[in-house]
């Protein structure tokens, strides 16, 4: 369990988490392939998990995370998120319609109760009606 679940106190440190929900197997692995592959020749360090509460349409999740605060890695891994974004598109052959409604029930529902969780164990008063509302303003795309 991390510090942000505790509400401990750490050194800044900049993280990226990048996955590509919904995405089918073939083209996580274009995906990863390309990121890893820019990410080594930058010399950004990175680790993969997938986390145990992982839903089933997540997959794999890509993290890069440095001490202090490094905004050009950031834009770095931006920039690489876009070319290997692009590869899978390029890569993909057909293009099925795409079903949104697992991932926004998944942020509205299970991600706000995990916040609201979290938030309480750091002492904050949070209602979890609130988090599904905020989560459900931003899968909506207001």
């Amino acid at each position: 369990m991390g510090a942000w679940h505790t509400g401990e106190r750490q050194d800044i440190t900049t993280r990226a988490h990048i996955s590509l929900n919904l995405a089918s197997d073939e083209q996580r692995t274009i995906f990863f392939d390309h990121l890893r592959e820019q990410a080594k020749t930058a010399g950004i360090s990175y680790t993969e998990i997938i986390p145990e509460t992982q839903t089933d349409f997540a997959g794999l999740r890509w993290m890069a995370e440095v001490k202090g605060i490094d905004l050009d890695m950031i834009r770095q891994l931006r920039d690489y998120l876009w070319n290997s974004y692009k590869r899978v598109i390029d890569q993909t052959k057909e293009k099925l319609p795409f079903d949104y409604r697992p991932w926004q029930e998944f942020m509205i529902f299970d991600v706000s109760k995990r916040e609201n969780i979290m938030f309480k164990g750091m002492g904050l008063s949070v209602p979890v009606e609130a988090q599904a509302a905020f989560f459900s303003v931003l899968v909506s795309g207001v």
